[in-house]
This record gives C-alpha cells, structure tokens and sequence, in this order.
C-alpha cells in the first residue's frame, strides 16, 4: 500500500525527502508534486510551517494537510524497504535549477534554516494523526516511529556521503543514490540536520553518528 502513494520522479524524491526530519510534511494530494510548478509552489509553505513550528508546533501541525502525513509515512517505509547494492559507475550529478533551487547551495539555505528543534516539536505535534493512519493499517504508533527513524538513518548514512565525494565501494540504495547526485555540500547539511533533529527526538535509541571517512566529511 505504501508503494502505490509514493510514486513521484525519482529527482523529486530526493528533493522531498531532504525535508524528512526537517519539516516532515512532505507531499501534494497524497503524492509529492510531480512538475517544477508545483514543487517550487509548495516549498516556501514547508519553510512557513517550519518556521511556524518554532513557536506554536500544534497551530502548526494544524495546518499541516492529512495527504502530505500520508506521503510522509509511505516515504519512510519505501526507504526502509528498499535494499542495498553495489553500484560501481558513479552517477551523473543533477542539473539544475530543481524546482525552486537554483543552485546546491539554495538548497543547502533552506535546509539550514530549518531550525531542528522547531521540527523535532512539529513532529510530536502530529504524533496524533500520524498514530491514527498507524492504527487503521493495523501498525502500532512504535512501528511507525521506528520506520521514520530507519529512514532518517539511510538518509544520512556515510554510503551517501562516500558517493557524493565520488566513491562508489559502499552498496547504497536507490534514494540513497539519488540523494547523493544532489552533492556534497547538499548531503552534508542535510545529514547535520538529520543527527540534531534525531538525536533530540529519539535520544539514546537514535545510534550515535557513524564516522565518516574525514576526507569525504570535509565540507
């Protein structure tokens, strides 16, 4: 079921999911959008709600809309099921402007101006809805938490790293890939975020951040 909601270009995936656990509502009518348009339309309303968050995290979560919780949670379980392979030839990176970015480095402001703990406040302010959709697939609310923590884990891994450094030995997932075409200075904010964000959410349950190769992790 999953599967069938999250079915957007692979670029767009990648693009929404630098969003997770950093304003986790991601989505348009069930599904991410799908065209620049719209992308480029719905990306200054997370940066709103994010900011939002920061002070009222339940106005917040309010204005957040049930189809983009839906393609949140069908997001994290995609990442979750997806496997790892070995995948020697290194992409080509993307070309830009991607939506409403026009360079790496916008997308790399917007990622910074997520403020961790105003997401990290947005996301248990949606606890509610997001266990209500847990309980109707008959999943409880800790099975759901633990498939958006997998999630965030991949996204930061160090296979994504080593790959946008132009590395290729670590097996790596498709989003995993696809997020790495994004570059380096892209990949290292968002797995910054990532960690401060989980690392407040789930405290000790959150594994402690792998040591990337030093030469990869530098910016």
């Amino acid at each position: 079921m999953e599967r069938e909601l999250w079915k957007p270009q692979a670029w767009i995936r990648a693009a929404a999911l630098a969003a997770l656990l950093a304003a986790p509502a991601i989505g348009q009518e069930a599904r991410v959008p799908t065209d620049d348009g719209r992308l480029a339309a719905l990306a200054p309303v997370l940066s709103q709600i994010a900011a939002l968050a920061a002070v009222d995290p339940v106005l917040a979560a309010n204005l957040v809309p049930d189809p983009w919780i839906d393609s949140f949670m069908a997001g994290a379980f995609a990442i979750g099921a997806e496997s790892s392979r070995h995948a020697d030839a290194l992409d080509p990176p993307q070309s830009w402007p991607i939506g409403p970015w026009a360079t790496p480095a916008s997308m790399v402001q917007l990622i910074h101006a997520v403020d961790p703990r105003a997401a990290v406040a947005l996301y248990r302010a949606l606890t509610p809805r997001v266990e209500g959709r847990c309980n109707r697939r008959k999943l409880s609310f800790e099975r759901c938490d633990r498939a958006i923590r997998v999630a965030g884990s991949r996204l930061a891994a160090c296979s994504v790293l080593e790959r946008a450094a132009g590395r290729t030995a670590a097996p790596i997932t498709e989003t995993q890939r696809e997020l790495a075409r994004f570059g380096k200075s892209v990949v290292l904010a968002l797995r910054a975020r990532i960690h401060s964000a989980a690392a407040t959410l789930w405290g000790a349950s959150w594994r402690a951040p792998e040591r990337c190769d030093a030469s990869a992790a530098r910016g």
